[in-house]
Formats: C-alpha cells, sequence, structure tokens
C-alpha cells in the first residue's frame, strides 16, 4: 500500500476511535501523518505542541499489517492524546520532557496509555498490535517500555475486558 493509501486508511479509522471511545478529542484536532522518513523501531508517535493540533506519526512500514494491528496502534497513540488533554497543559509539558529523560517515567507513561485503552474496549487490538511487535526485530530495543502481551492480556482479564 503506498503511503498516501496508508495515510488516509489510518486517518479514517482515527477518525471512528475518536466518534466511538474518545469524547474528549471530539472537539480537538488531531492530524494523522504518515512521513516519508521514520526511525524503524517505531510504529507511531504522538505529539501535542500547544497551541498546534495534536498529531499522530505513523510508521509506512506497518501498511501491510491488519485492522486490529492499526486500531491498537492509533488507539494507543490517542490513549497518549486523552492523557494529555485530563492532565492539562502544564503537567504535559512536564511529563513529555521527562519522558525522553527518565525510563521509569517512560515505561510509567506507555502502561498508562495501554491501560486507559484496555479500558475502553481495545484490549484485544493491543494485545494483537504487541504480540505482532514482539515478533518484529527493529522493534526490539524498545519494547522494555511497554507491557508485553501476556500483562496487556493478564490486565485486561484482572479488570474483565478481555
Amino acid at each position: 500500500m503506498d503511503r498516501k493509501t496508508f495515510q488516509n486508511k489510518c486517518r479514517k479509522i482515527t477518525k471512528e476511535l475518536i466518534k466511538k471511545s474518545f469524547p474528549e478529542l471530539k472537539k480537538k484536532r488531531v492530524l494523522v501523518f504518515v512521513p516519508l522518513f521514520f526511525r524503524k523501531a517505531y510504529s507511531g508517535l504522538a505529539l501535542w505542541i500547544p497551541p498546534f493540533p495534536r498529531m499522530l506519526f505513523l510508521n509506512k512500514e506497518r501498511s501491510t499489517e491488519s485492522d486490529s494491528f492499526l486500531r491498537g496502534l492509533l488507539s494507543h497513540e490517542l490513549g497518549h492524546q486523552s492523557l494529555h488533554f485530563m492532565r492539562g497543559l502544564k503537567k504535559s509539558i512536564i511529563l513529555a520532557s521527562l519522558y525522553w529523560l527518565s525510563k521509569k517515567v517512560r515505561r510509567k507513561e506507555e502502561d498508562e496509555a495501554n491501560k486507559l485503552i484496555i479500558r475502553r474496549g481495545y484490549a484485544r487490538d493491543i494485545y494483537a498490535t504487541t504480540k505482532r511487535l514482539e515478533k518484529i526485530k527493529t522493534c526490539g530495543g524498545i519494547q522494555k517500555y511497554y507491557m508485553s502481551s501476556e500483562e496487556i492480556k493478564s490486565y485486561a482479564k484482572k479488570i474483565g475486558k478481555w
């Protein structure tokens, strides 16, 4: 799938996700981009630099993945945007800075995004995404910051969302 087609597909899925499960983002502008160059280890990135719109960047190498994979990936990135919205500007800026400086903060932030989307009904999607990413060798170095597929499944069962 070419970059533009993939970008449009991701925009459509993002709009559906926001409409269904992210009411706090309904009145926010969320832009979806598939840049020409993207570090192979990353599948997606959520970015919000006030006062600009919220942005999601996706790796084109994920264009051949399933819709469930993409829903998991996009809901995870929207989870970050929701957390930013719920925290407010000041706390979001502080945490965004600490995210890149502290492995502990980074792991906690990724866990919070995953737990949020699991509570909103995307456990199986983020499970499928994570299961697939665990098999992709180029993602190995950053996987330590994310819940494993088994941790996702365990948490979802624990809260009755599996």
